[in-house]
């Protein structure tokens, strides 16, 4: 009988996120704050340890925050529908930017020492295994 040999795949890595930039919008940063959507998540990400994307509109962002502080947790948090050109792009285009970088358009998005985390679903399990603690301690966000 011949041998038997495991399947193996290989993943390819992810296609590069392509920017997405308005025609009307400026790209230069200002005061070193990108104006790029893609590059502002970055900057962003790396700016704060813990970080949430959400809305004002949105229940699950609010149980979100709560959840965190419940824990001892400090989240920046970054309302998208108020978010205005200036500082940075506007809170549509980052939105968009956000969707087109994880795959998901809901709310909120959450990422913990610079890596994408997931949304309150991902936070719910996190809390309920007992690993939400550990996660924001090891990022420095207690």
């Amino acid at each position: 009988a011949a041998p038997t040999t495991a399947a193996t795949t290989t993943t390819a890595a992810p296609a590069p996120v392509t920017p997405l930039v308005p025609d009307h919008q400026e790209t230069e940063a200002k005061d070193g704050i990108p104006n790029e959507p893609v590059a502002y998540i970055n900057y962003f990400i790396h700016q704060h340890a813990c970080v949430g994307f959400g809305a004002t509109w949105c229940e699950a962002c609010e149980w979100t925050k709560e959840t965190v502080a419940d824990v001892g947790g400090k989240l920046t948090f970054l309302e998208l529908d108020t978010k205005v050109a200036g500082e940075g792009p506007a809170g549509d285009a980052i939105s968009a930017a956000l969707t087109s970088i994880t795959g998901s358009n809901s709310y909120p998005s959450i990422w913990i020492g610079g890596k994408y985390i997931g949304s309150s679903d991902k936070i719910a399990d996190l809390d309920a295994a007992g690993k939400l603690t550990d996660l924001l301690q090891a990022a420095g966000c207690l």
